[in-house]
């Protein structure tokens, strides 16, 4: 972990620090992790207990399925297409062969 803490000394005894580090959690869970601040001088805290609660993810739909999906459906527009052409020369077909020949 580790990063500046731009608080001042006061406001981090009184718990009112944050370390500006972003934790991303791929599912509902909870840390406690024990650590030690370090100064600029390079004095150290004793350790603290630190709670970390990672709330339930959102939703995550990954590029490569929406890459799938839209292969997908691209495939069956194309399928319809045929299926709607060749329905329709058949139609053109059957009324040819039905009209007399002058």
């Amino acid at each position: 972990m580790g990063g500046f803490i731009a608080s001042a000394s006061d406001e981090q005894k009184e718990g009112e620090a944050r370390d500006p580090i972003f934790v991303t959690c791929s599912s509902q869970s909870t840390f406690v992790i024990d650590v030690r601040i370090i100064d600029q001088a390079f004095n150290q805290s004793e350790p603290v207990q630190l709670n970390f609660r990672c709330p339930s993810s959102k939703m995550y739909i990954s590029p490569l399925l929406i890459s799938e999906l839209t292969a997908g459906l691209a495939l069956v527009v194309a399928l319809l297409w045929l299926l709607v052409r060749y329905v329709g020369l058949r139609r053109v077909m059957t009324k040819s062969l039905k009209q007399p020949i002058m």
